[in-house]
């Protein structure tokens, strides 16, 4: 942004790794600071739902029984919704003229666990609720990264069949815990190209610049955040 566009920016980094939806909103509401900048802001930025989700996968699937497990996403997924709203009914109530963005999550175990389809299904699906969400707010934008993060190197669909059939036949509850998840992982030699290797979790450089050019991208197909000459 600097240097395309020639501004000068000042950022400030409040997000903090694990947080839930309901947190982010939490330490809006404790800190007069971040009330403060968010209500000087130009452009907020947003990457919220990861935790809430997981949250949800580790604490209420214990089997592999695709109804139960699918009222039990649902019925978190309203849960999520609700407390999205409020972050965002606070976001506006702070700043009603920045322009947000909003990141969406994405599978970061997908490359060794393709055949995991649950997985993918429910991020895809909680992903929707943001975007539904987000959707009902004035310049606020939803931005999906969540195809070319999971899949990382594997782009082709002739990859990505290959993926699948030389991937372990693991099920969703062996991989309902932070632990789990480590100890299978653990069994598998695949990397994403995209995510960092020391939490396979969060991006690694090449990660982040994907979601760097989204937002740069995104920006500038809304650019009412932008002080015109």
């Amino acid at each position: 942004m600097t240097t395309k566009q020639k501004l000068k920016v000042t950022t400030t980094n409040a997000g903090k790794s694990g947080d839930r939806s309901d947190q982010i909103l939490a330490r809006i509401n404790k800190s007069k600071v971040l009330q403060q900048k968010i209500a000087k802001a130009d452009v907020i930025t947003v990457t919220v739902g990861g935790n809430d989700l997981l949250q949800t996968l580790e604490g209420s699937l214990t089997s592999n029984n695709t109804a139960k497990n699918n009222a039990t996403v649902a019925k978190a997924q309203t849960l999520y919704a609700n407390k999205l709203t409020k972050l965002f009914n606070k976001l506006q109530s702070l700043n009603g003229t920045a322009s947000v963005f909003v990141f969406s999550i994405y599978n970061p175990i997908y490359v060794n666990f393709p055949n995991v389809t649950s997985i993918t299904h429910y991020i895809s699906q909680w992903n929707d609720q943001t975007q539904t969400t987000v959707s009902q707010y004035k310049h606020t934008y939803f931005m999906d990264i969540n195809w070319t993060m999971s899949h990382g190197q594997y782009k082709t669909a002739a990859q990505i069949r290959k993926l699948k059939k030389a991937a372990s036949a693991t099920t969703l509850t062996s991989l309902t815990s932070s632990k789990a998840i480590t100890g299978a992982l653990e069994t598998e030699n695949k990397t994403n190209d995209l995510i960092s290797t020391a939490d396979n979790f969060h991006p690694n450089k090449r990660g982040y610049r994907v979601f760097t050019t989204k937002l740069y991208q995104t920006m500038m197909a809304h650019d009412a955040w932008l002080i015109k000459k």
